[in-house]
């Protein structure tokens, strides 16, 4: 018998761009929110795995823009690629690093974009493992409270709970144990330097989805909210598990992480997808381990968009704003 032999692509002429949900200059009624069975039996070929998952299939986004103009979401943040992360995940929010600088971008970002409904409960989440949520979570909270923000960063990845070992933590009691009625927020919950406030993970559960979703947790995040200004959630990747499709709709938006050269169209529209389906506001997204670019200083002024930053303002609407602000801007506290 002879053996099959797949073509790289379909009969006829070479497929269209795609964007998140709808292929690019066709008909809206020819949705394109799933690789066609030719994609599918191409990346099965090629990788030798019959089984390959649709959601590993599609190329991946090598900047920031195209990312944006894919997934059509603000670009809040980039965070440059620094081998050194794994084992020095945390940076000083007045360090003058690649990194420290672009988590600074990313909270001021935040902070702007969402002016006249800005969400208290945040989760960090990303498609898939290995992008750079965690890391993003725990950077983004620390330089919240180091901005003079009362933050409390939560892991509530029940399942690859990180957010301790990055801090040195505890990391047995948390989460799970306030959830479960063993102890209270305020025996468990820890702090760190520069005032942010760390409820670690606690005891890895053998049912995350359902505690995550349970009517406890969202007593849990309501408390939070009337505690700190800011609560950031970092939470399990949206593909795998169902994890944070019950946990997301109990916040008030997400941010979605998404790996530079890495993450695949395919995975970044079913993110966005899993958590528009619940209700969840996604409020933008962060292009992390991003190429750091040759030459010059890091984030020039005139280069708008190369890192998702805002324009700067005008300097007579600073002063203005400046001026305003010295009267009416609310003090944070808990």
């Amino acid at each position: 018998m002879a053996q099959n032999t797949w073509p790289l692509w379909p009969p006829g002429p070479e497929p269209r761009a795609y964007r998140c949900g709808w292929r690019v200059g066709s008909r809206p009624d020819r949705q394109a929110r799933s690789p066609s069975p030719w994609t599918g039996a191409w990346c099965a070929s090629t990788r030798g795995d019959p089984a390959l998952p649709w959601y590993e299939s599609g190329p991946a986004f090598k900047t920031s823009e195209a990312l944006g103009a894919f997934i059509a979401l603000p670009g809040l943040g980039t965070i440059p690629y620094d081998r050194n992360a794994p084992r020095q995940p945390l940076v000083s929010a007045d360090g003058h690093s690649k990194r420290a600088e672009a988590f600074r971008k990313l909270r001021t970002n935040l902070q702007f974009s969402q002016v006249d409904d800005p969400p208290r409960i945040i989760v960090v989440t990303s498609s898939v493992p290995g992008e750079g949520k965690t890391n993003t979570a725990i950077n983004l909270a620390r330089s919240l409270a180091e901005a003079g923000v009362s933050t409390c960063l939560v892991d509530g990845d029940l399942r690859h709970p990180r957010v301790a070992p990055a801090f040195g933590l505890v990391q047995d009691a948390g989460l799970t144990t306030v959830l479960i009625g063993q102890a209270r927020v305020e025996d468990v919950m820890q702090h760190v330097a520069g005032g942010l406030s760390v409820l670690a993970s606690g005891a890895v559960p053998p049912n995350p989805a359902e505690l995550l979703a349970s009517a406890r947790m969202e007593e849990v995040l309501r408390e939070f909210a009337d505690l700190y200004k800011v609560v950031i959630v970092d939470t399990a990747p949206l593909l795998p598990v169902a994890d944070t499709v019950g946990l997301a709709p109990l916040s008030q938006g997400a941010l979605l992480v998404v790996r530079a050269a890495k993450t695949n169209r395919d995975q970044v529209c079913n993110a966005k997808e899993s958590l528009e389906r619940v209700g969840v506001r996604v409020l933008g997204t962060v292009f992390s381990m991003a190429p750091v670019p040759k030459g010059g200083r890091y984030g020039r002024y005139g280069a708008h968009g190369q890192y998702g930053e805002l324009p700067a303002p005008r300097a007579s609407a600073t002063l203005e704003g400046s001026a305003a602000s010295a009267v009416t801007r609310p003090t944070d506290g808990k």
